[in-house]
């Protein structure tokens, strides 16, 4: 773990009010989300608001993985495999109440989906007739969305309700390829579908006005939705007739918003986006020598920049970030392909100002006491 001093920084804001300055600017603390022992990688994909984390562990992408829970410090707690031998399990998100939802898979290659509660696991109930199936997202109210296929059916998104009904949202009137990617706590769910001239487009979903199309780049062929924030913006990718891009919708009604990679790159994803509009994702070069990224303002960061000379790490993915702007990802440490997570040590705008009016209120405090 490496670590860069906030204090004069948090002294001076407190004084000049601390929105003023871009959390661009801001410092990093980076934990490491290490591996089990004798595994060989570790990938971090869904956090929530006090930083514990989820991901898995294992000596590869397809080899029985653990399921992982990693507290904000760093702290590793194995959840199983989602079944017996031969069988992986992934959590791919987590709630502010330390729900984890997730895919587990089995020697035969059949998906099937789970919830983890206080440590212990309960498979989810697809739809009828599935083998393939798996909850990607959840909200603070338990309503948990995915995918699944069924009897005559290919991949639909679907949801769970916290009692477990499982619902069929749906596609854009396509018969192939459908998912659900993301939900927030309004119920938004975002996700791809295919429509019925066989194009694959992102998709908002309400339980009040179905499933709308959210389009794509003009010279675009394809676009997916995978997160919204709770102010209904909608983060995701979508080609620009050349590569994959990253895109944002600042509503379900508006049109995808291109934001540009890094520079010296071809393509970018945006996987995830917080309160304050801050995006996180990566940018490559047509796929590949991923690097880790954030937009903030429209302005792709590497967050690599962030890191001291000689830390050892590669950052290549910002799969999450929070509303107090705690990041989750995985890169290369010292070469081995490894989990992390980067706490902002200057906190986010709204909290920010919040905290600068209690700082000049102290100080004005206490020059009254000195006065008295």
């Amino acid at each position: 773990m490496f670590q860069r001093s906030a204090a004069p920084f948090l002294l001076g804001l407190g004084l000049f009010g601390l929105a003023s300055l871009p959390a661009a600017a801001a410092p990093y603390t980076l934990v490491t989300l290490g591996q089990l022992s004798g595994d060989t990688m570790s990938y971090a994909f869904g956090l929530n608001a006090s930083g514990q984390s989820t991901g898995f562990s294992g000596t590869s992408t397809n080899s029985p993985n653990q399921v992982m829970l990693w507290s904000a410090s760093g702290s590793a707690t194995a959840l199983g495999t989602a079944g017996g031998t031969g069988t992986s399990g992934r959590g791919n998100a987590i709630n502010n109440a330390g729900t984890i939802v997730g895919a587990g898979f089995n020697a035969s290659g059949v998906n099937s989906p789970f919830k983890i509660v206080s440590g212990t696991m309960t498979m989810l109930t697809p739809l009828a007739g599935s083998t393939n199936a798996g909850a990607t997202a959840i909200n603070s109210s338990g309503t948990i969305v995915g995918y699944s296929n069924g009897t005559g059916l290919a991949l639909r998104p679907v949801l769970w309700d916290p009692s477990g009904a499982v619902t069929n949202l749906g596609t854009l009137g396509g018969t192939s390829f459908s998912r659900a990617y993301g939900i927030n706590d309004s119920g938004l769910v975002v996700g791809v579908s295919n429509t019925a001239n066989g194009e694959t487009r992102a998709f908002a979903w309400t339980s009040s006005g179905g499933m709308q199309n959210l389009g794509a780049l003009p010279d675009g062929y394809t676009s997916y939705a995978l997160a919204a924030n709770a102010s209904g913006q909608i983060v995701g990718k979508g080609d620009d007739g050349n590569f994959d891009q990253a895109l944002s919708w600042t509503s379900a009604s508006a049109a995808p918003q291109l934001l540009a990679p890094l520079s010296g790159k071809t393509s970018g994803t945006a996987l995830a986006i917080n309160s304050s509009g801050v995006i996180a994702g990566l940018s490559s070069v047509d796929g590949s020598a991923q690097v880790a990224t954030i937009w903030q303002n429209g302005t792709a960061i590497d967050l690599n920049s962030y890191l001291p000379a000689g830390s050892g790490w590669v950052l290549q993915s910002a799969n999450n970030i929070n509303d107090a702007g705690q990041i989750i990802g995985y890169g290369t440490y010292n070469g081995q392909t490894t989990a992390f997570l980067l706490t902002n040590e200057i906190p986010e705008p709204a909290t920010a100002a919040l905290l600068g009016a209690g700082l000049l209120g102290l100080g004005l405090g206490l020059r009254r006491r000195a006065r008295g």
